[in-house]
């Protein structure tokens, strides 16, 4: 009998830690729904044991255990690493345009669930009181931009992206979307998960998705409170809802059209300015990784790293060299470079190193296909009831 070997630990662990946290929050979640949570604060107690409990200190305490690493090599794992200014703002701006089609497409997914009878269930009257709005700012806004990027963009997308990107960031957003257990959020959750795996790669840092899931967040409690509170009474946004009330419906469609078309290209130029980024940051800590390599040996002589003319002629000779290295090795061919091979030259991009992506070995991602199986079991079940 031939004994069972794990190919790729990084995945099959990375699952084991994801598929603990999904059974956990699915044991929440139907304690929850029989009423066995009901006491006076559980919804804060909950959201505080799911977010930082389950998706922030149990992923990062099980990988450091698993994997024998300190916390700080557990962390640069999941992509908390340094980024620029610029990486900054550019996401705050990409968070917005992210807020705007999320809007669009959930109004969309609303109205494609009502056409075939979903019934919605409204939670009653809210509480829009000031403290109640800091409240949700921080339960809704900051914990899950730091909680669940650490287990989705962090934990699972790491943990699987060596295999090819392009599917990691297909999985990841899945899983994401499924982790929310409501068949309203899980079609653009999905979506947005897989934007937020592109740009996390692009620009080789988890902090650009968690600024972009934070201002998506406090936008849409800021909004909601706003409208209740009456807090933009006769300001620029009160205008554009009582237009939206009150214009005629075709140039209304018109207009919701070419604000979209203005936040996709705003999207896709933001997302070049961190692809930039990334590079800039990929040739910053090579050029640091040299200097400390050099560093009382003969070749400081020879090597001025404060050059940047004589360090990026370095760092593409490096970059050649690995290129020729692949090429010899036959994991990529020279159309996977002039792009006549999409995916492949997609693959490469993403990637932090020049290489094309191993062979996938299926039994080393059971656990991530056990936790899709219990995630959309858990959606399902929300469609069901909308319908009953």
């Amino acid at each position: 009998m031939k004994k069972y070997t794990i190919n790729n630990k990084l995945a099959f662990y990375s699952g084991l830690i994801y598929l603990t946290i999904m059974t956990l929050f699915v044991i929440i979640k139907v304690l929850s729904y029989f009423g066995l949570l009901d006491f006076y604060g559980s919804d804060y107690i909950f959201k505080i044991l799911v977010q930082i409990g389950f998706m922030f200190l149990l992923p990062l305490f099980l990988y450091s255990k698993i994997f024998k690493t300190n916390l700080k090599q557990t962390f640069y794992h999941f992509g908390f690493r340094k980024t620029s200014k610029k990486s900054i703002w550019v996401s705050v701006i990409l968070g917005i345009c992210m807020f705007v089609l999320i809007n669009y497409f959930s109004s969309l997914w609303v109205a494609l669930l009502n056409l075939f009878g979903f019934k919605f269930f409204s939670s009653g009257a809210g509480d829009y009181s000031v403290l109640s709005f800091f409240l949700n700012i921080l339960f809704v806004g900051i914990l899950p931009a730091v909680c669940e990027e650490t287990t989705h963009r962090g934990l699972v997308l790491n943990g699987i992206k060596k295999n090819g990107n392009i599917r990691a960031i297909v999985l990841t957003g899945l899983l994401f979307g499924f982790m929310h257990f409501n068949i309203l959020q899980f079609g653009y959750a999905s979506l947005v998960g897989m934007l937020l795996c592109f740009v996390t790669l692009l620009s080789r840092s988890i902090y650009p998705a968690m600024i972009m899931h934070f201002v998506n967040n406090f936008l849409s409690v800021f909004l909601s409170f706003s409208l209740n509170s009456n807090w933009l009474k006769n300001s620029i946004v009160d205008y554009f809802i009582s237009f939206e009330e009150n214009s005629n419906p075709i140039l209304l469609t018109i207009m919701k059209f070419l604000v979209v078309l203005i936040a996709f290209y705003v999207l896709f130029w933001g997302i070049a300015k961190l692809f930039v980024e990334g590079k800039k940051k990929s040739y910053t800590e090579f050029k640091y990784n040299l200097k400390k390599e050099i560093e009382g040996t003969d070749l400081e002589k020879d090597i001025n790293v404060d050059d940047d003319k004589q360090v990026s002629e370095l760092f593409r000779e490096v970059h050649l060299i690995n290129l020729e290295k692949q090429l010899k090795d036959k994991k990529i061919t020279i159309h996977d470079i002039i792009g006549n091979s999409t995916k492949k030259s997609t693959e490469m991009m993403l990637s932090e190193k020049l290489e094309a992506p191993e062979k996938k070995k299926y039994s080393d991602y059971i656990f991530f296909y056990i936790a899709l199986f219990l995630g959309s079991l858990g959606t399902i079940a929300t469609l069901v009831l909308g319908f009953i």
